[in-house]
């Protein structure tokens, strides 16, 4: 898990999309805090707010 990560949007538009999503979760159980850093080594995680919003929506983040 990522602290910094409150809320994952899978964008499933019909409910064998969202079935198939839901199936990643199977693999989590797998993923060990070695494995985790090594992941975290390869893409660290960098917070980036969206360039489709307005400069003057991004002072109120």
């Amino acid at each position: 898990s990522n602290e910094n990560v409150s809320t994952v949007m899978i964008g499933a538009k019909t409910p064998a999309q969202l079935e198939q999503n839901l199936k990643a979760l199977e693999a989590v159980e797998k993923i060990t805090p070695e494995v985790k850093a090594e992941i975290d080594a390869l893409v660290p995680f960098v917070p980036e707010l969206s360039r489709r919003w307005p400069s003057s929506m991004r002072a109120l983040s």
